[in-house]
């Protein structure tokens, strides 16, 4: 197949999978039943079991845990999820982020990733696997212009900063996501107004 990141795949007669490099050498000598491209210096890998890892661009397996789902590296970061379906984050040494398992996570952006607990709340994790905020939510969004939407059980709504601060004292019935300096709000009596990134409004 085509080369990504400096190896191609290939498969033998047995329908094993390995890497070649531009020099022709074969990357592992352990050969796989699936094997994706290499991104960021790693490949996901599937063993005889269909179980997942990460080889390197040495043919060194990443991990001494193998999983039921293993996906991309992304900002230094992977997301892995065992058989129980709890998931977590693994570094490029092999190293788990977190000490607690989730029920879900997402991948990283910008220093963030999305985390959710089995009571189905989210909250969000720094690189240093640290929680953002001390509250837990129903439903947050992605950091747009520097805030996030977070939304809490009794359906208010506002807005998150990637320091774990809530921007205004004031929830909202509705927010909509911030754009050139200002984000849309509806209070509870169903009128809109503007938001400006202080908390102030318009």
């Amino acid at each position: 197949l085509h080369f990504s990141d400096g190896f191609a795949q290939i498969r033998n007669c047995e329908r094993q999978y390995n890497f070649i490099d531009k020099d022709g050498k074969i990357l592992s000598e352990q050969w796989f039943n699936w094997a994706d491209d290499f991104k960021d210096g790693f490949a996901v890998v599937k063993n005889e079991d269909y179980v997942c890892n990460f080889i390197d661009k040495n043919g060194k397996i990443l991990s001494k845990q193998w999983f039921e789902k293993a996906f991309d590296f992304n900002e230094g970061f992977a997301v892995v999820k065992k058989n129980s379906g709890l998931m977590n984050f693994i570094d490029a040494q092999g190293n788990y982020l977190l000490k607690e398992w989730f029920d879900r996570v997402g991948p990283f952006k910008a220093g963030l990733a999305k985390v959710q607990r089995s009571d189905k709340k989210y909250n969000y994790i720094g690189e240093d696997g640290k929680l953002l905020s001390d509250e837990w939510f129903v439903c947050v969004g992605y950091f747009i212009d520097g805030f996030a939407v977070v939304e809490r059980t009794n359906g208010e709504c506002n807005f998150i900063d990637k320091n774990g601060k809530i921007l205004s004292d004031e929830w909202f019935m509705y927010v909509y996501d911030f754009k050139d300096g200002f984000a849309v709000v509806k209070n509870e009596d169903c009128v809109y107004n503007f938001i400006d990134k202080n908390g102030k409004i318009l």
